[in-house]
């Protein structure tokens, strides 16, 4: 498998080029727990033999009658052996007898890209709980934001585990060989399972399952369903916000949404004004006073407000209701003319819709603008004042 990769400081651009190296290992030679020593030697010696020139004789023999090498003039940015081994601790975390979960695992599942997002999960939800922002708890009972860690990470590791073990079969098989574990597959659907696993590659495009933090749509007339794919960008409950180009109202300023919510710790409510923003009987306006007297019913600090409108017409402060320039006066946006959040989204502009985001960028609830399912939801995250 071949991988465009990025232009470097020299100006060359990398490739990255996966290469299957024949023969398999006893599985029991790869726990990396293991006392027996000689196990741990037999799998080392196993990684020390590709070398830099067998990983180009594998691959030549691929592309035969065509060759690949390293361009003159020029070293390999990077090489190692990867050897499969997919094992997983049954729990994340351990409680103590007062009732608390005081010893957290947070995992390597391919490197970087899902650890780190093990960490993030974590720390934000142990901050919540040190402040005392979760929901007041009976005591001797575990906090109620806190104990989702595990809910979640368990089960995106098992999603990870899963999936890498569909990918290594499919890519170490032979496509259409009749491999019972390959059989019939084409090059498109091994692309469309390398596209389903960026997720994973990227760490970005997990999604979480229902829970506490995590509000579904299904059943529900007071949710929202966005249209669209989630993996490009459509606002899903237990999926990441995806960053879009808006335009600041303040200052006409084309901002990055990203950029414009940093990582301390709030939660945002994010609010799709519909087409009726500038109507004071709507539901925007409506929508909007309701947030306002939620944002201030929860510590100071916990919740930002973010306003996006569809209005192309040029309108003032006075036309919306005061509390959005007094709470989100620098928080709201409308349209760029390269992005359009609405289209992204997959929210109607004659509806628009209620999204409440989680301190790790992930959307917790998605609703109507005339419903207070998003006061509910907040209401089981954080302490009311």
């Amino acid at each position: 498998m071949v991988i465009p990769r990025e232009q470097i400081a020299t100006g060359e651009h990398l490739t990255r080029l996966y290469v299957q190296v024949p023969g398999n290992v006893d599985a029991k030679t790869d726990r990396t727990t293991t006392t027996e020593d000689e196990k741990k030697n037999a799998s080392k010696k196993k990684r020390a033999e590709v070398t830099l020139e067998y990983i180009f004789q594998q691959a030549n023999a691929v592309f035969a009658p065509y060759k690949i090498k390293v361009k003159e003039g020029t070293v390999p940015d990077w090489y190692a052996a990867y050897q499969i081994g997919q094992r997983m601790t049954p729990k994340f975390s351990s409680r103590t007898p007062d009732g608390v979960d005081r010893v957290f695992i947070v995992g390597d599942g391919q490197g970087m890209n899902v650890s780190m997002m093990d960490s993030y999960n974590l720390s934000w939800k142990l901050a919540h709980s040190i402040l005392g922002l979760s929901p007041s708890t009976i005591k001797n009972s575990a906090d109620p934001v806190l104990e989702t860690f595990e809910l979640e990470r368990v089960d995106t590791a098992r999603q990870l585990i899963e999936f890498d073990t569909k990918f290594s079969h499919m890519f170490s098989g032979k496509i259409g060989s009749g491999d019972s574990s390959t059989a019939g597959l084409t090059h498109d659907e091994f692309l469309e399972v390398f596209r389903d696993g960026s997720g994973f590659t990227s760490g970005c495009g997990l999604e979480y399952k229902s829970s506490k933090l995590v509000r579904a749509t299904e059943g529900s007339q007071d949710m929202v369903s966005s249209a669209g794919d989630p993996l490009y960008g459509a606002l899903t409950p237990g999926r990441r916000v995806l960053n879009v180009e808006l335009k600041r109202y303040a200052d006409n300023t084309t901002r990055q949404l990203h950029e414009e919510l940093p990582s301390n710790g709030r939660y945002r409510l994010l609010i799709l004004t519909s087409t009726d923003l500038l109507d004071p009987s709507g539901h925007s306006q409506k929508a909007l006073r309701a947030s306002t007297e939620i944002v201030e019913s929860h510590p100071a600090g916990s919740i930002d407000l973010v306003v996006l409108h569809p209005i192309k017409d040029r309108f003032e402060w006075t036309q919306i209701p005061s509390e959005v320039k007094r709470l989100a006066e620098m928080r709201t946006y409308g349209l760029a003319k390269k992005e359009d959040a609405y289209d992204v989204y997959g929210i109607s502009r004659e509806e628009g819709a209620i999204a409440v985001v989680r301190p790790d960028g992930y959307v917790g609830v998605l609703c109507r603008l005339s419903t207070p399912e998003f006061a509910k939801y907040l209401g089981g995250c954080l302490v009311t004042i």
